[in-house]
């Protein structure tokens, strides 16, 4: 859980509370951030359980240290968050003419069997079958990423759960500057619950244990340079193995 802030002017862990209290008073005024980016950044979504995005994530370790511990936001590690809801929240309020159907938009489901997992639903148009999620990126990718093609055959399989056909997958890049829509290959479905029900297990064992994985299972010698969007980045360096979390 989230409790405020690391404070970019004295550096110093801030509750949430007298961070936006500072900011709404413009008590620094070398402080750059807004106070209602600054709200969106600290806004806690507990969610009943874990989401496709948490399981198919490839970095586990920065799933698991966000439920099990509470810490403090760097402002501009937070700031990716916040772009990223706001993008979603935009296309919310775009009026569709009646040519699109019945769109469904920022649709959260659980799988009936799994109700411990749920998704949120970018866009899927039920008239063409079709499944579309948004990512905000700050380049755009030469291929769709690995781990949003594992969250977009969830996705699938999540909708036809719940009655909604799937036949076909997109996942749209979104920079400041441009986009471009990947097809998505999707898979057999006993492939993808096999998958989801692994995966669950995983995470919901290390849960119990309150345990997290080793820094490498999350982040390769090639991808540490995630590590810089990280929270939990100096607990990382302090405990790079297995290690249980007694807070």
């Amino acid at each position: 859980m989230i409790k405020g802030v690391i404070c970019p002017i004295t550096g110093k862990n801030t509750p949430t509370h007298r961070c936006l209290e500072c900011a709404l008073n413009k008590e620094r005024p070398d402080c750059k951030y807004d106070p209602m980016v600054l709200a969106q950044m600290l806004q806690n979504r507990r969610l009943r359980g874990l989401s496709v995005t948490e399981i198919t994530s490839e970095f586990p370790r920065k799933t698991l240290l966000n439920h099990l511990i509470d810490y403090y936001i760097s402002p501009d590690i937070g700031y990716y968050s916040v772009r990223g809801r706001w993008a979603h929240a935009d296309k919310q309020a775009v009026k569709l003419p009646p040519e699109f159907g019945k769109v469904l938009r920022e649709v959260r489901f659980s799988f009936p069997d799994i109700p411990d997992l749920s998704g949120q639903i970018d866009a899927y148009y039920p008239d063409q079958q079709i499944l579309v999620d948004y990512k905000t990126t700050s380049r755009l990718p030469d291929q769709p990423k690995p781990e949003h093609i594992r969250q977009l055959n969830v996705y699938a399989e999540l909708l036809r759960a719940n009655g909604y056909p799937v036949c076909k997958a997109f996942v749209t890049y979104l920079t400041y500057s441009t986009h471009k829509q990947e097809a998505i290959p999707l898979w057999d479905r006993d492939k993808v619950m096999s998958m989801v029900v692994e995966l669950l297990d995983f995470y919901q064992e290390c849960l119990d244990k309150r345990e997290v994985p080793p820094r490498e299972l999350c982040a390769g010698p090639d991808k540490y340079f995630m590590c810089r969007y990280c929270p939990h980045r100096d607990i990382c360096v302090e405990h790079p193995d297995w290690w249980r979390v007694d807070q």
